[in-house]
């Protein structure tokens, strides 16, 4: 990134044992292997879906007052990343409803017998797991700064980890559920081409704040660090949801769909 020598000098240097540690971790790996069958799979990518719809309504919310701070506080240009990534999350939240449902029919589909399928409500309302709690907790925290300067760290790392894996995870669901997965993908998909291409945006945005202030650099990034194992854990919950998903009791009959 020579475009960005500040943060090349002042952040990558803090986070980059985090981001070699996600792309190895046993969760990842998992994903990306055969070491969960189809079933499995896509018991992970339901859990994800009913997870995400719950996590990401604070997550809209505490970036755009963190825009708000940023803006109050003449960083005019910083504030207009966060709501524009908050924006994304709303929008991607939609997606996610979406794709649960989409999901649920391949459920329904490939894995249950006897008309049983899924009920989604009940996914949905489930107590997340802890590791979630602390995701949660994590991001808000970042946006809720007098000053949010974290909020940059922990985004710029959730977009790195989704444009370096959501490809590869995506051609894994392909793999092992075939083509017609891609209903179901939509947040994915949306969710690496947002990072794409807003990359660029938030390191200039940092390479200009640490130019200013190169002191800043290892705060924002044991932020951005501390979220992305914390994603990283919360991806091993919905395997773990996943895997037993078919033994748990968010099951209905057809005759409880239909009624």
């Amino acid at each position: 990134m020579l475009q960005y020598p500040y943060v090349d000098q002042h952040y990558v240097p803090h986070v980059q044992p985090a981001r070699a540690s996600a792309q190895v971790h046993r969760n990842v790996r998992a994903l990306l292997s055969d070491e969960l069958d189809a079933t499995a799979q896509l018991g992970f990518l339901i859990e994800f879906s009913a997870l995400g719809v719950r996590l990401l309504r604070p997550v809209e919310d505490s970036l755009a007052r963190a825009a708000l701070v940023c803006v109050a506080v003449g960083l005019d240009a910083l504030g207009d990343e966060l709501q524009r990534l908050g924006t994304q999350a709303a929008q991607r939240r939609l997606l996610l409803i979406d794709d649960l449902v989409q999901l649920a029919q391949l459920w329904r589909e490939q894995v249950s017998s006897a008309g049983r399928g899924l009920d989604l409500a009940a996914l949905v309302r489930r107590t997340p797991p802890d590791v979630a709690h602390r995701h949660a907790q994590l991001r808000e925290a970042a946006s809720a700064d007098e000053l949010p300067l974290a909020a940059l760290g922990v985004e710029l790392e959730l977009g790195q980890f989704a444009v370096s894996v959501g490809p590869q995870l995506m051609r894994a669901c392909e793999r092992k559920l075939g083509a017609q997965v891609f209903v179901g993908l939509s947040y994915l998909q949306a969710r690496t081409d947002h990072a794409a291409l807003g990359t660029d945006r938030l390191h200039a945005r940092l390479d200009d704040l640490l130019r200013a202030a190169p002191e800043l650099g290892q705060s924002i990034a044991s932020a951005g660090a501390q979220a992305l194992r914390a994603h990283i854990e919360v991806l091993g919950a919905c395997i773990s949801r996943g895997r037993h998903l078919i033994e748990n009791d968010v099951l209905e009959t057809a005759s409880r769909l239909s009624a």
